[in-house]
């Protein structure tokens, strides 16, 4: 019975250590493009241990980067979106259904990448710091 509270304690004292800290990018989907680059660039100044100056400098052309990535992901989106329409002119009911389940597959195998690729990314950091 000792040895089972000792194990919990144990347990949840440390739990906190494997807690991690979100990525700066994460949460940023409803942030303007200048919010954006306001928070890169606090992030890389704090990183790269920028003077005032130089994220002041800095944020301009984050803010101009995340307006283009705003712009390419709604000329993305319309391009995705005009090609399914004309996949549905040409195929028929069934066909599309499978398209749509593969496409949802996809969809699912890269948000798995994804999430590998920034715990490595993370993991790659917290070395190199």
């Amino acid at each position: 019975m000792k040895n089972l509270v000792l194990a919990l304690a144990i347990g949840l004292f440390s739990l906190p250590s494997f807690a991690q800290e979100c990525p700066p990018h994460r949460g940023d989907k409803n942030l303007s493009a200048e919010q954006k680059a306001r928070k890169m660039a606090l992030h890389m100044g704090a990183r790269l241990n920028l003077s005032d100056e130089q994220i002041k400098e800095l944020q301009p052309a984050l803010e101009e980067f995340h307006k283009k990535e705003e712009q390419a992901r709604a000329e993305r989106k319309q391009r995705r979106e005009e090609l399914k329409a004309d996949l549905a002119e040409i195929l028929d009911e069934e066909q599309m259904a499978k398209v749509k389940k593969r496409m949802e597959q996809r969809k699912g195998k890269m948000r798995r990448h994804r999430f590998h690729k920034e715990m490595k990314l993370e993991e790659a950091e917290e070395i190199a710091e």
